[in-house]
């Protein structure tokens, strides 16, 4: 029986490399050379950070501003202003949304999706008002299932959109939700982050695995940010669902709150030696 191009392609794919997920995958991003897919390694255990514990029925996105932290609750369709210290609940304010999903904050409007009409809609952060909103544009030749995550990059939205093979991350123009540029995601995205010509992505793997960080380089040229992907850490969160690089860190969410990693893994340091 003649086996499809598409399967090969990825057996391919998968023989050479063991740092990042190969185009048209099954939405498995793959572990670092010499670590398998189904548990941590316990060096990995141990540099898990403890989560910053946060009241949220069902988180679904995070975004910060300054000294300012939300995170969408799909579970009671609100924002919640959160101390980034504590993670004590310091405001709220309702969406009046059936689904929402993912949260960017562009320096002014803080921007939610709602999966179930299909639209970005941007609110007020200080007052909870609706100011506007766009359509979700879903790129044609790449597909549709659910979108998991927002991103602000300084002048465009970002969306990450699941659909299996085709999953992708989408650059949009928050002022009529025009795709500007599509890329192919190449795994099961539940977080994205831009900021200063880098994408960061986590990945999720299934409930078995762990989910991955990963980053690429944005350019113009689609197949060179392709190419550029570059695996940083396999990380241990339950149901994650947002992502946000601040400074120097990257902030991952997830159903038990909030952990802070830094953005370029650290090698541990090899101990002093003494020459004789």
């Amino acid at each position: 029986m003649r086996q499809s191009p598409h399967r090969f392609a990825v057996a391919a794919c998968a023989a050479i490399t063991a740092t990042a997920a190969c185009p048209g995958s099954l939405g498995l991003s793959l572990p670092a050379a010499g670590q398998t897919a189904a548990a941590m390694t316990t060096a990995e255990e141990a540099r898990q950070p403890a989560p910053l514990a946060i009241a949220a029925r069902t988180p679904a996105g995070v975004a910060g501003g300054g000294d300012r932290l939300w995170v969408t609750d799909a579970g009671t369709a609100e924002i919640l202003e959160i101390s980034p210290a504590s993670g004590e609940v310091i405001g709220r304010f309702p969406l009046g949304l059936r689904q929402p999903k993912g949260l960017a904050f562009d320096g002014s409007l803080l921007w939610v999706a709602d999966q179930a009409t299909r639209r970005l809609v941007a609110f007020d952060p200080d007052t909870g008002a609706r100011v506007r909103d766009v359509a979700l544009q879903i790129p044609p030749e790449k597909g549709y299932r659910s979108v998991e995550a927002l991103a602000w990059d300084g002048g465009s939205l970002w969306t990450a959109i699941a659909a299996g093979f085709s999953s992708s991350f989408n650059q949009v123009d928050p002022r009529d939700g025009r795709i500007l540029r599509s890329l192919f995601a190449d795994c099961d995205p539940r977080g994205i982050a831009v900021v200063d010509q880098s994408l960061y992505s986590l990945c999720f793997n299934g409930d078995r695995h762990p989910a991955t960080l990963d980053v690429r380089t944005l350019s113009a040229d689609d197949g060179a940010v392709t190419r550029s992907r570059r695996f940083l850490r396999r990380i241990d969160p339950r149901n994650p669902s947002g992502l946000l690089a601040e400074g120097a860190s990257l902030r991952v969410l997830d159903a038990t709150g909030l952990r802070t990693f830094p953005r370029e893994p650290q090698e541990p340091r090899k101990p002093n030696t003494v020459k004789p």
